[in-house]
């Protein structure tokens, strides 16, 4: 197998550019060295239906982000580093125990920093028998190469496009190139993968998210808008309304949540747009959904079924 680990050694897996070398214990934005961390592996039936299934996504939920949101729903993971490191075996094993659970698919989330790891542990894994279709669940902040050197290993992409305005990615996720490199990404993502289905399955294709975020209404618009021009008809759009403030959010205030007014403003641009293959998550209003990664089960009663987790004393 190729050395994967000296794409660590020079590190350019995001738009970032730290050129630092992670082999040697440095640390640059995400925040991680060259070893694999992950906090939870679950069945999770919180996903959109296609990436779901009746038994849930195998998803896997990395430790560290090349983005950082400022609004970061995951803080635990992106900004607190919570997790356990695990070997490129290790995560191999755990994908075969979601497929062997029953998973509908392998769901990646948030391993832009770790992509050298993951793919040789993908790799292991289809020596011993992983056949489920691998989603790359993405902040949509990652180089092109590194889309290249993934392309191979990925069956279905789910990057988020936040924003295409540079000054509310400044502020947000500290650097204004963002909605470049994203849109950049999911327009390669796109011509690598048409979609295809399996039943009422996803087996390849790009889904793209956005989270509207209270007070930025027409950035939502612009994104939407930007979605009909470029993906209509060949990718499924995914809006959702579940930002809730956190505390140690300062930027988006004093609305703590997306208004009833705002939703149906974003909902009446989408008709306007007749973007109808997606997805539209229902509004929320409260924080009691937001996972809590120390718990063995993170999220609400029934969204989740963990088979592994970093504070598990047999792990």
């Amino acid at each position: 197998m190729p050395d994967f680990n000296a794409l660590y050694k020079n590190c350019k897996l995001c738009p970032r550019d730290c050129r630092i070398d992670r082999t040697q214990n440095q640390r640059g934005f995400c925040g991680e060295k060259d070893k694999l961390k992950i906090a939870i592996a679950c069945l999770h039936l919180g996903e959109e239906p296609p990436l779901s299934g009746e038994n849930g996504s195998g998803t896997i939920f990395f430790t560290g982000c090349t983005l950082k949101c400022e609004f970061c729903q995951n803080c635990q993971l992106s900004h607190e580093s919570l997790g356990a490191e695990v070997t490129c075996q290790e995560l191999a094993d755990i994908m075969l125990r979601l497929q062997n659970a029953g998973a509908a698919n392998i769901n990646i989330v948030t391993g832009t920093h770790f992509a050298p790891g993951i793919k040789e542990a993908l790799l292991l894994a289809k020596k011993q028998n992983l056949s489920l279709p691998i989603l790359w669940n993405t902040s949509g902040f990652e180089s092109l190469a590194t889309l290249q050197f993934l392309e191979d290993v990925i069956d279905i992409y789910v990057p988020d496009l936040k924003s295409l305005d540079k000054e509310i990615s400044r502020k947000f996720f500290h650097h204004s190139g963002y909605p470049e490199a994203a849109t950049q990404g999911i327009l390669y993502m796109l011509k690598a993968k048409p979609l295809i289905y399996q039943g009422d399955l996803l087996k390849q294709g790009v889904l793209v998210r956005h989270l509207a975020l209270p007070g930025y209404i027409q950035a939502s618009k612009d994104v939407l808008r930007w979605f009909a021009d470029h993906l209509q008809g060949r990718g499924l759009f995914s809006l959702m309304f579940q930002y809730s403030a956190l505390p140690q959010d300062n930027l988006i205030q004093p609305q703590g949540s997306i208004s009833e007014a705002e939703s149906q403003e974003l909902l009446k641009t989408l008709d306007e747009l007749g973007l109808e293959e997606g997805f539209v998550q229902e509004l929320e209003t409260d924080t009691q959904w937001l996972p809590d990664f120390n718990k063995q089960s993170p999220f609400p009663p029934g969204f989740s079924r963990t088979l592994w987790h970093f504070n598990d004393e047999d792990r």
